[in-house]
């Protein structure tokens, strides 16, 4: 920092160094009020970073100067009016129009940014030094701008207009400048050139043109056009307090369908921007910038805003809890009843938040994913031009975890595989595809290439077909299928949906089971609700593990499990196929409530012989004796034991394949299946 006063011409005063900018001039003055007005900040150091010289300094604090802290000031009130206009003043005043700050808080955010623009000014005005409470930070700020200390200490709470806009927060310092932080960004209202309307901008953007629209969210047609009139209505009435949540799985469709709203309402639809210049919004910060972009748009009454991620934003019960998050709930309830600007709030899910917070949203909406034809018809638009086979964008839409923004990442990715074969491009959306489902739901993308079913092949006392046939003409029965693994429980459900041509909710164990108290019971919940909207069979698929028996639970929350289940049952209007290896371990309440109560047995040895038959057939070796048909009577098996001895005989050579090989097969794979028995007692 250069020196600020030179030489004196003659004993009366000091004259000013003519390299002096204006603002430092008016950072020094602050700090001769300051030391004039308190005593216990005078200080000879730092009068000497000034440029008075050791002696003068200390008469000037002891008073016996001839020239005074008055005089002092007065030849700096005069440079500062000699020099030309500040353009901070001209456009934080601007900026304060824009947003709507008061006079006081005009003046606050220009003192902060000088001082911390010249911080080694104020160095030796030290907290550590002289106070240990903010109570003097106040009085000091107050008497440099010439306000009313307790008026300055409102307007730099918490919970005031500067601390919620990011425009001044307060941390303890180690000297009356550091006690105050702003965004670097603001530093750039110091120049000539600044534009407080282009930099207000940065905090907001305007939303892309959306890729869906409401044909895409068939499911939601309902809350969606009512949400449409609300937010039509608020802004043709300039309603205050106007906010919708969407909330769902990531890839769903929340931000495409909040986008689509905003625009069908209004012409300008603004996204809250993650970043301003170099300064990364954490959670605090976008919130910062919410408010921001709520007081810059509340004048015009023509925009709609729209708050991404809000998840890391509205604190958690657990947090409020504790007490640690009081301040930013407080912010965020009075934003959500006072907002001037419609916003749409955007998360994944809500599991956490507030029902304080959650009670003070116009509407909230759960975005799903869409049912099986919608996204069969969403496939096709983004996948439809990329050349890869119309069985493999059906295969993609069968399965409920391949979501809307997956297909999009596939489609931006087509541009670089132009030039790739129908077979390699597929591949090659199956290496893009699999790792983000292995991490997201821990599997790969299923495969809807089943093997053609033959309801031939049931051993039971229904006739499968005939029941499929039924099926179509009454599609909210309720179906238990039981027995042995391998017996075509699963494969029955993918066959009754395949002829009533309706799409399967397949969930299991893994899908349904939550690590918390009540995540099980609402994702029971919401696997009924999912295939009830979408007019799908839902699959229970080894439903014992959500059915056993009340009476031999060990924990409170397998009873409540068991009783969601109960409870669903009996509200369900749709299909369900529930399947399971034991029957006898379910609870008695729960399969009563099954139309139908199946067991799925081993195959007869007609209908084994016949496998064998087929399996030879599709291997290329010839019929086999029929002496053999008398070797099936004593096997147990299944139509999966066939399948997998055709996997395993794949790894065989040609010669080497024969009827006795495959039998024998056959029989290991019998043998293995059947329980080892314990031997208890003397061996003889």
């Amino acid at each position: 920092m250069e020196q600020v006063f030179l030489k004196p011409l003659a004993e009366s005063n000091f004259r000013i160094n003519p390299t002096v900018s204006a603002d430092l001039a008016i950072a020094v003055r602050w700090v001769l009020q300051i030391q004039q007005r308190y005593y216990r900040y005078r200080c000879t150091k730092a009068l000497e970073s000034l440029g008075l010289k050791d002696e003068f300094a200390t008469q000037l604090i002891m008073d016996e100067s001839a020239i005074g802290y008055n005089q002092l000031i007065s030849t700096l009130d005069e440079y500062i009016a000699a020099q030309p206009a500040l353009a901070l003043d001209k456009n934080i005043q601007q900026f304060g129009q824009l947003i709507g700050l008061t006079a006081l808080e005009v003046s606050i955010f220009r003192f902060v940014l000088i001082a911390r623009s010249w911080r080694l000014v104020f160095s030796d005005v030290r907290a550590s030094r002289y106070y240990a409470t903010s109570n003097d930070v106040f009085e000091l700020v107050a008497h440099c701008i010439n306000a009313n200390a307790d008026d300055v200490e409102m307007a730099l709470m918490p919970t005031s207009t500067l601390a919620l806009c990011n425009l001044v927060t307060m941390e303890r310092g180690s000297d009356l400048a550091d006690y105050f932080r702003s965004l670097r960004v603001f530093d750039k209202l110091f120049a000539n050139d600044c534009n407080p309307n282009d930099l207000l901008q940065k905090f907001s953007h305007t939303a892309e043109v959306p890729e869906l629209n409401a044909t895409d969210f068939p499911h939601l047609a309902d809350a969606i056009q009512l949400m449409e009139r609300l937010l039509s209505y608020a802004l043709s009435q300039r309603q205050t307090g106007v906010n919708f949540l969407l909330y769902g799985s990531p890839g769903t469709g929340k931000t495409e369908l909040a986008k689509w709203l905003g625009y069908q309402v209004s012409g300008h639809v603004m996204g809250v921007s993650a970043f301003s210049g170099v300064d990364v919004h954490g959670a605090k910060s976008r919130l910062n910038a919410l408010l921001m972009c709520q007081r810059l748009y509340a004048a015009s009454g023509d925009r709609v805003l729209i708050f991404d991620e809000a998840d890391d934003v509205l604190p958690s019960q657990v947090g409020i809890a504790v007490g640690n998050t009081d301040a930013l709930k407080m912010a965020i309830n009075q934003l959500l009843e006072t907002n001037a600007t419609p916003c749409i709030w955007i998360c994944n899910s809500i599991r956490h938040f507030d029902t304080a917070q959650l009670r003070r949203f116009s509407q909230i909406i759960h975005v799903e994913t869409p049912p099986q034809p919608v996204r069969l018809n969403i496939a096709e638009r983004y996948l439809g031009d990329t050349g890869v086979s119309k069985g493999y964008i059906s295969a993609l839409a069968s399965d409920e975890q391949i979501t809307p923004a997956l297909l999009a990442r596939l489609a931006k990715g087509h541009a670089a595989l132009t030039d790739t074969s129908l077979s390699q491009k597929e591949r090659d959306f199956d290496l893009i595809l699999n790792p983000l489902l292995q991490a997201r739901c821990g599997r790969r993308r299923k495969d809807a290439c089943q093997a053609e079913i033959n309801p031939a092949y049931y051993n039971t006392t229904v006739c499968m077909a005939e029941l499929a046939r039924q099926f179509k003409q009454t599609s909210d029965i309720r179906l238990c299928l039981y027995g042995p693994p391998g017996t075509g429980k699963t494969s029955y459900a993918a066959f009754l949906a395949q002829q009533a041509q309706m799409p399967l909710v397949q969930k299991n164990a893994s899908e349904l089971l939550g690590s918390y108290v009540g995540e099980t019971e609402k994702a029971i919940a919401e696997a009924f609700a999912e295939a009830e909207q979408g007019g799908a069979i839902l699959l229970l698929d080894e439903v014992d593990s959500f059915l056993g028996k009340r009476q031999q639970a060990e924990r409170h929350w397998q009873k409540t499990m068991t009783n969601e289940l109960l409870v669903q049952l009996d509200q369900y209007q749709g299909a369900l196929v529930c399947t399971t290896n034991f029957i006898e371990m379910l609870d008695p309440a729960a399969v009563r409530r099954f139309d139908l109560k199946i067991q799925l047995d081993y195959l007869t040895a007609a209908q084994a012989w016949q496998l064998l038959c087929e399996l030879q057939q599709a291997l290329g070796m010839p019929q086999p004796l029929t002496v053999t048909q008398q070797q099936f009577k004593a096997l147990k098996l299944t139509p999966a034991d066939f399948t997998i001895i055709k996997r395993q005989m794949r790894l065989q050579a040609s010669e080497a394949i024969s009827s006795d090989r495959i039998i024998a097969a056959l029989r290991t794979e019998a043998e293995l299946r059947q329980p080892t028995a314990n031997v208890i007692g003397f061996v003889h």
